[in-house]
């Protein structure tokens, strides 16, 4: 699965069609996950740059370029606050589904 985040459109496209690097996407929680890692990738461009979030934002991005952030994905904070948000998410859903 590959997700494209397009900050400026505000759009979110999950194709659901491709294998990203990690990981083959073949159950609901998967996708779920998936796609609230994304929504929380847009509301994390709406920080205050004086927040605590906009601060570890700011700080990514100025350590930030194509190959470092391609060998360095996970240890950003903010892919660290999206996974955490899209597994937190996921798992709602998925109970509030079986409920």
């Amino acid at each position: 699965m590959l997700a494209f985040n397009n900050l400026k459109e505000k759009d979110i496209v999950i194709f659901l069609n491709r294998i990203d690097k990690i990981e083959k996407v073949d159950n609901i929680f998967q996708l779920a996950r998936t796609c609230y890692h994304e929504v929380r990738h847009s509301i994390q461009q709406n920080f205050d740059n004086y927040s605590y979030e906009g601060f570890l934002r700011n700080i990514d991005l100025l350590r930030t370029n194509k190959i470092y952030y391609q060998v360095e994905h996970d240890s950003f904070s903010f892919e660290i606050g999206a996974n955490l948000y899209g597994i937190s998410k996921a798992k709602e859903y998925i109970k509030k589904k079986l409920s």
